[in-house]
């Protein structure tokens, strides 16, 4: 009984996780859309723009974010399994 508590547990953990993770992204995308349609540029754009990083840099970084979340997606599709 406790393996089963335990695996749904990290089921429930792993699919909040998932929803958050699509809220965020679903907000960024807005706050996204705003700024550009209004012309502000939001504090995350003016570091990114002002803080150093090579591009190659800002691509891996956005890379091991997709890849996260496609970890996440695959773990959710096992608990549902």
């Amino acid at each position: 009984m406790s393996q089963i508590t335990d695996t749904l547990g990290s089921a429930l953990r792993a699919t909040g996780d998932v929803v958050a993770d699509t809220g965020k992204a679903i907000s960024n995308t807005v706050t996204d859309g705003y700024n550009k349609a209004t012309g502000n540029e939001s504090k995350t754009d003016r570091l990114m723009k002002n803080s150093g990083f090579s591009k190659d840099a800002k691509d891996i970084a956005r890379e091991a974010e997709r890849m996260k979340d496609n970890a996440l997606r695959d773990a959710d599709r096992r608990f549902k399994a």
